[in-house]
């Protein structure tokens, strides 16, 4: 579970939902875990997941955080 969503406000990225709900960028990602559901932008996907949560939203707006991040980052919660 996320407890900190890091995101880039300018990315996109096309991938697939596997049948456990997890994203994936590549479809091979999700072997053995079918259903396979292309998605057009799992950035918004994984913020609608993210927000489901109750997790915290950070948009990065700092380009040096933006290329530490590379998109998309999360900070899990300990259990």
């Amino acid at each position: 579970q996320v407890r900190v969503l890091l995101v880039d406000p300018d990315i996109a990225s096309p991938g697939w939902r596997c049948g456990s709900g997890r994203l994936t960028t590549a479809s091979s990602g999700c072997e053995g875990d079918e259903p396979v559901v292309e998605v057009p932008d799992i950035v918004d996907d994984a913020i609608e997941e993210a927000l489901r949560q109750g997790s915290h939203i950070d948009v990065l707006e700092s380009p040096t955080l933006r290329g530490v991040v590379n998109g998309l980052a999360a900070l899990l919660r300990f259990r």
